[in-house]
Order: C-alpha cells, then structure tokens, then sequence
C-alpha cells in the first residue's frame, strides 16, 4: 500500500527492498563500524554490482592473487567494456603507490588473498588510497568482520560472499557491503535496484542465522586452522602449506592485532602430473581427508572443518 502516487511507506517493490533481506544488510554494519549495508544474490553479484559504480576508461587497481571469479569478472568482462585494471601483489604497498594513475578511480584488495593467503597492510593501502584520492574497497570474506574490520583502516566499500563463513552452514549463496558515505549509499542501492541482484528472503533469513553462531564458530576455525596447518607443515614442509598466521610477524601484526586468522589454509602438492604414492606425505593427508568427507574444490562448506 502507498500513502499517495509515488510515495511508499519504505517498500516499494521487493527487488529493491523487502524486510528480511533489509534487516539482513541492517545487521552487517553494525559489526564493521559502518552505516549502510547491502544485500545481494551472491557475492560475485555484489562485486559485478561495485563495479558499476564505475564507467569505461576508469582504472582498477587490483590483487594479483585475488577470488578467481573476480579476476575472472575484470579480466574476461569488464575490459570489454572499456574498464582499465593493473593486477598486482599488494604486500608491497608502494607498488600501490606506483600503479595509481590520474584515471585510477578504486583499490580493491583481499586479505588473506584466496589462494595463496597473502596479507596486505590495510592502513597503508588505505593512507595511499586517500591521499591519492582514490576508493579502497576490500573483499574481506575469509578474515570476516570477527577477525579483521577494514573500516577502521580507511576502506570506502567492504564486501562478503556471505556463502562462505558468515553463513557457515552451506545452505545458501549471498553476498554484502557496508559502508559509510551516504552518497555513495544512495547510487549502491539505485544500482541493487536496477540491476537486480539481490537475494530472497530465505537466503537473508539464512545468512542471518548463521550470523548468530560466527564469533563462535570463528574462534573454533581458527584453532583448528593453526593446528591443521601446523600438522600439515610438518609433513609436507613448511614452504608448500600457505596460512596467514604463518606469516612474517611484521604481516601477522598488521592484518590482525590479536593474532587470529580463521581456518583458511592452501596446500601447493607435487608438480608431479602422476598420482602421490600412497605412502608419501600428500598420500597419507589425502586419503584422511577423503575419510573425512571426500574432496571439495571450493570453501563454502566451511562447518565440515568447525570441530573441536
């Protein structure tokens, strides 16, 4: 119903708004020291969504070693439309410094870096970023608000795949920013709008319940993950298992000042194009993994690895 022609009474359409996805996005900020929040299908629907914030001839300074479907998504589509990116590695922060040209309008950065677990100094990339002018906008879906709030470093726009952690149950896809500037705000949610993607309401009525367990679940992940790659260190050596917090020291204190970095872990194995033999290192891990619970070529099952 409209008290008059054009005037809602906050929902006008469900695409643009509805109450559970609104309450979903409306929780997020408060957890990352941010105003406004937004929901979205998944959370590559929400970096395409960013990027339209943008016009051909902008320039996009981004990770080497970011999410494949975003490199994917620049690389593969947004370059066909006249968009501009330099990828490069982000723990050097002046190689940021070096890459900002007069028409870089974004730095966008993800740390821990999917796959390789590279941290970033978030409060130099962000000195550079507005110094210079520029967005900073970071995907910060691994280290999760729990563990790393890159609001507080300067970051203009920070992004989730809400499938991964912040669900944490595998039973839905989504994705979220928050930010601060009102404007910036305004042209978000006119693009969720006319763009479209948004989640429904039962996939914010997931997210949200999986919210409730995730400084619970963080802590658990990140015990394990220490453990894990620790044992994993140790049996295949130390240069071939990739985890944040077995990161230079110097890293480790600038992404996160209590020391917690999740369960997030990469394994490079033999370059060999043959099986490992059975009785090797890789062997022995990959058979215990299969009694776990088989294989699985992507992270959104997050809770398999949530014991105690």
């Amino acid at each position: 119903m409209q008290d008059a022609l054009g005037v809602n009474k906050g929902y006008e359409y469900a695409r643009g708004k509805n109450p559970r996805a609104r309450r979903s996005s409306g929780m997020s900020p408060r957890w990352r020291g941010a105003r406004h929040g937004f929901a979205f299908s998944s959370g590559m629907g929400c970096t395409d969504s960013l990027m339209k914030l943008f016009k051909s001839g902008d320039h996009v300074v981004c990770g080497e070693n970011v999410y494949g479907g975003t490199y994917r998504l620049f690389d593969k589509i947004l370059r066909n439309f006249g968009m501009c990116f330099t990828f490069l590695d982000t723990r050097d922060p002046q190689r940021i410094e070096d890459a900002i040209t007069p028409k870089t309008v974004a730095v966008l950065l993800e740390t821990p870096t999917n796959p390789l677990m590279r941290l970033t100094d978030l409060a130099a990339a962000g000195e550079i970023a507005k110094r210079r002018g520029v967005m900073m906008i970071v995907d910060n879906t691994f280290a999760t608000p729990v563990f790393q709030r890159p609001i507080e470093h300067g970051a203009s726009i920070v992004f989730h795949s809400t499938t991964k952690y912040l669900n944490g149950h595998s039973d839905m896809i989504g994705g979220i920013c928050v930010l601060n500037d009102d404007n910036l705000a305004a042209r978000i949610q006119f693009i969720a709008n006319a763009a479209g993607a948004v989640p429904g309401p039962m996939d914010s009525w997931l997210a949200l319940r999986g919210t409730k367990t995730l400084a619970l679940r963080m802590r658990q992940h990140d015990s394990n993950g220490r453990r894990i790659a620790e044992a994993l260190a140790k049996r295949l050596g130390a240069d071939r298992v990739h985890y944040p917090g077995s990161s230079p020291p110097a890293a480790r204190a600038r992404q996160a000042a209590d020391e917690r970095f999740g369960g997030m872990i990469s394994v490079e194995t033999d370059r060999r194009t043959t099986r490992p033999s059975p009785r090797s290192g890789e062997g022995v891990f990959a058979r215990r993994v299969a009694r776990w619970r088989g294989i699985a070529d992507q992270p959104s099952g997050v809770h398999d690895a949530c014991f105690g």
